[in-house]
């Protein structure tokens, strides 16, 4: 999968780029990172299979949520 992210720098720059994430819990991360990092998440997308998807940035006022997430998983493998 595909996300887009549009951010602004703490010196008022506008930044777009995208990454490729394994899954969304990794991009997720990757987002938080780049929020703590000082970066203003103006908008994020979640691009696969030719849809478009607008990611919520609620998330990042929050704990993380991978954890939980990637505990689950393993129950359920």
């Amino acid at each position: 999968m595909l996300i887009a992210i549009t951010s602004i720098t703490p010196g008022k720059q506008w930044r777009d780029f995208q990454f490729l994430a394994q899954d969304l819990e990794l991009g997720f991360a990757v987002l938080m990172q780049i929020a703590k990092s000082g970066d203003s998440i103006v908008e994020a997308k979640l691009i696969e299979d030719e849809k478009t998807t607008i990611i919520s940035l609620d998330f990042l006022d929050q704990q993380p949520c991978c954890n939980p997430i990637t505990q689950l998983r393993t129950q359920w493998e």
